[in-house]
């Protein structure tokens, strides 16, 4: 349903052609990369909710859909393969290898792409390239957020001391205890 609105929900009259809102959107310049993007995280959003209530089939067929209008999505390609036991055949490892390596996606884009193609890559037992790959993916995800572990440690340690700084007094160590945590 969704291919035939995009590609061939309408006939024009006296023709043979048919045109579907993806070509309608694109009459107007850059108003159909906005389109399909939107339309491609809704199936992702989809997807996502399918793979969540456990229906693997349909959020597959839902990922793979998101991937057909949108094939530079790196987030369809990770939701596709984070479904783990979904394997990408000959002709997507192709398309997702051609993706990461594109000069035209950002550094973020190429992360994600990355832990895709990593992914799919151990799934067809190509290890030593899945290691690169995930290994160039890690390190670009560290340049965009940088540790600073001495930092972290002091955020830590404030924490620490402010509830030390709340203890209860010498005495007091069954305050709380009619709390019950229903886990």
């Amino acid at each position: 349903r969704l291919a035939e609105l995009l590609d061939s929900r309408w006939r024009i009259p006296g023709t043979g052609i048919r045109v579907g809102v993806d070509a309608l959107v694109g009459l107007i310049p850059g108003l159909g990369d906005v389109g399909t993007g939107v339309v491609s995280a809704v199936i992702i959003a989809h997807a996502a909710n399918l793979a969540t209530v456990g229906d693997i089939e349909a959020a597959t067929a839902a990922y793979r859909a998101a991937i057909a209008v949108s094939p530079r999505s790196a987030q369809s390609w990770l939701g596709l393969v984070n479904l783990k036991t979904t394997r990408l055949d000959e002709a997507e490892l192709v398309a997702l290898e051609r993706l990461y390596t594109s000069p035209d996606i950002d550094e973020d884009a190429r992360a994600t792409a990355g832990f895709a193609f990593g992914k799919a890559l151990e799934d067809h037992a190509r290890h030593d390239e899945a290691f690169a790959v995930l290994h160039a993916s890690n390190a670009a995800r560290r340049r965009r957020a940088p540790w600073d572990a001495r930092g972290f440690s002091h955020g830590v340690d404030a924490i620490i001391e402010a509830f030390d700084a709340v203890a209860p007094a010498p005495g007091e160590q069954a305050r709380g205890s009619e709390v019950i945590f229903v886990v």
